[in-house]
């Protein structure tokens, strides 16, 4: 309870604290930030690298529908670092090739103590492609749990295509997603598409509070129903996102995200909860 007013509190000031005084997990897909490029020249990097690192804490850690932890304290540091080529930059667009670290690190209170796991620890690579207001994303990610010897082990493929357009308010932004199992011989890949749409309703030089809604879809697969048939519609989601900007190295998020699951696959893996209210805050450091 402490933990959810403590995100509760973070959430408000962050929304709320410019109207007083007078930009914007995993694992959503790794934001494509969309830079206007078309007013003005672009600045050559200062550096050929740049690097972020980040960590959220989140009262709940839901991937793609599926509640993997909830209660307890999560903590899910990630660093990521950038690759700023001058010949893949320029007035009409730019590319920029990325790595990046994420893990997910749980505890949980037992009988005599509290016990602290690495449960998740993921590798990323990939690039953002940007031109005007639209933005194009690519990665291929290796989702691992677990070691080889342990009976509840995974490893996961990852391929990740996304796009998305700033020009109009609804920020629509389309991703295709396909997994495969990594640990089996034969496994088929599966797949599916999110759809969003995240507009902005309150935005200054430094904070930032938009309003997103995501449905996801299965192509193949991804999500089935009581029969093991393919069901289009896994889960959707609704969130309220604050972000504010301290300094130019630093900025603070926050979220409170509504998820509901409407396949019979999510519901089975998440002990027939339908619905989870999930609330996050987190920091961001670039150099």
């Amino acid at each position: 309870m402490k933990q959810i007013t403590f995100f509760a509190v973070v959430l408000f000031l962050v929304s709320s604290s410019n109207l007083l005084a007078g930009d914007k997990n995993k694992k959503e897909i790794r934001p494509v930030s969309i830079l206007s490029l078309q007013d003005a020249e672009v600045e050559a990097p200062a550096s050929m690298f740049s690097f972020e690192v980040a960590v959220d804490a989140p009262s709940a850690y839901v991937y793609k529908g599926s509640v993997l932890q909830s209660g307890g304290w999560i903590s899910q540091p990630s660093f990521t670092v950038s690759l700023n080529l001058p010949f893949l930059q320029n007035e009409n667009y730019s590319i920029t090739p990325y790595v990046n670290a994420w893990s997910s690190i749980h505890q949980k209170a037992g009988k005599k103590a509290a016990t602290t796991k690495l449960y998740e620890r993921d590798f990323y690579y990939g690039a953002d492609v940007e031109s005007g207001d639209f933005a194009l994303g690519f990665f291929f990610a290796n989702f691992k749990h677990g070691s080889t010897t342990e009976e509840e082990a995974w490893e996961i493929g990852n391929i990740t295509v996304s796009a998305s357009y700033s020009g109009i308010f609804l920020n629509p932004a389309i991703e295709y997603f396909s997994e495969t199992d990594l640990l089996t011989d034969g496994a088929e890949a599966h797949s599916g598409l999110a759809l969003s749409l995240e507009p902005a309703i309150y935005e200054t030089d430094d904070i930032s509070v938009s309003i997103s809604t995501l449905a996801a879809i299965s192509l193949k697969d991804y999500y089935t129903n009581a029969d093991g048939a393919n069901e289009t519609l896994g889960y959707y989601s609704v969130a309220l996102n604050g972000a504010k900007t301290i300094s130019d190295n630093l900025s603070i998020k926050t979220s409170m995200t509504y998820t509901g699951m409407t396949c019979a696959s999510l519901k089975g893996l998440n002990e027939d909860k339908s619905s989870l209210l999930v609330l996050s805050a987190g920091l961001a450091f670039s150099f």
